[in-house]
């Protein structure tokens, strides 16, 4: 008989500690495997017009109350008021320090923030309306993607140049605005996005047209069809609004009843893009994955339920945990180790989850 991990709760929030509601929430999942020390794990959150950072002991802790790591006088402002809905980590130099938070809102503009220091490194212009996801690619934390209602770009966080884009208006109408998009975790040259339409694209970018060295010469943008970008669209029977790559599947959030697990990127071929698995869960979070292919996926009704994809087809479900509000769950994120959990519900209060000895 399997027993189920016990975990201590910790309550981040009550408005003294962070005065603003957090909107998402990332964890540095790049750091430990570029070398840096493994006892502590780091969070940054979005807070409206601010973005904080906070550290939890990395492990697991004894079953007693465990310490959260935070200052509420050191943070991120933007002097523009822009609100803040998407947070991400990335690095400039590879192995080397990766301590730059990407975050982004209503203005279209992508901030480069150093957590040692909470300096604004560069803003990254190109989007005109708000950006809807950012995501870091898995082996290369200085290459991240971006979508908004009008278009989807590709960008270089150390040359700080948007290296590609598909103007979505303006080539491909009708497609809906993405609302989420992930790298494929096996081909970095690969962008999978979704919307209010009933499937999954896949952005293809001809492997021939990369040369060593490209994404940290290239000084101008690209159309990503001048270099063969081949959408490719999964279709399903209902709207898919947010998607994460896990190896060589996707999981796919299908409101209002379901999670379902595709083998769509195994090979390319059609025969081999199938239904894996659905989970008849009403899913209302945005959820991170760890390098484990480990997420927490939240509900309507405060539970959150920790699941491995390491072996796609037998999913393994580690825990249940319950948001003591029992108010819906909108984000979750989950450390490499598996012994840390952050969930936010829609009233912006911010719960860790510590895994006990």
């Amino acid at each position: 008989m399997v027993v189920p991990p016990v975990y201590e709760v910790h309550k981040l929030i009550d408005y003294e500690m962070l005065p603003h509601r957090v909107k998402a929430v990332a964890c540095n999942t790049h750091r430990n495997r570029m070398g840096a020390p493994n006892d502590i794990e780091i969070f940054a959150v979005a807070c409206e017009t601010r973005v904080y950072c906070f550290e939890v002991p990395s492990g697991k802790v004894p079953r007693v109350e465990f310490e959260v790591f935070i200052d509420n006088n050191i943070f991120y402002s933007d002097q523009f008021n822009d609100e803040f809905g998407v947070v991400e980590w990335g690095c400039i130099h590879e192995r080397r320090d990766p301590y730059y938070i990407l975050v982004a809102g209503s203005l279209g503009i992508i901030r480069v923030i150093n957590a040692r220091n909470f300096s604004l490194l560069k803003s990254l212009k190109g989007h005109t309306h708000r950006v809807t996801d950012i995501k870091t690619e898995r082996n290369e934390a200085s290459l991240f993607c971006s979508a908004s209602e009008e278009s989807i770009r590709l960008w270089c966080i150390r040359t700080g140049v948007c290296t590609h884009r598909v103007d979505l208006y303006a080539e491909l109408q009708p497609v809906p605005p993405p609302s989420s998009l992930d790298f494929y975790v096996r081909n970095r040259f690969c962008i999978l996005s979704c919307g209010e339409e009933t499937g999954v694209r896949l952005w293809y970018l001809q492997g021939k047209a990369w040369k060593d060295g490209w994404l940290f010469k290239k000084r101008k943008t690209q159309k990503l069809d001048a270099y063969g970008a081949t959408p490719q669209l999964l279709t399903v029977d209902s709207n898919v609004d947010f998607i994460r790559c896990l190896d060589r599947t996707i999981l796919t959030r299908m409101p209002p009843d379901e999670l379902v697990l595709f083998n769509y990127l195994g090979y390319g071929e059609d025969g081999n893009r199938d239904h894996i698995r659905s989970f008849p869960i009403v899913s209302s979070s945005k959820f991170e994955n760890n390098f484990h292919f480990t997420l927490a996926v939240g509900n309507n009704d405060g539970h959150i339920v920790i699941w491995n994809f390491s072996r796609p087809k037998n999913p393994r479900k580690i825990a249940m945990l319950t948001d003591g509000d029992d108010l819906p769950i909108t984000h979750t994120a989950i450390s490499n180790d598996e012994c840390t959990k952050v969930s936010i519900n829609n009233d912006g209060r911010v719960i860790v989850w510590k895994r006990a000895t």
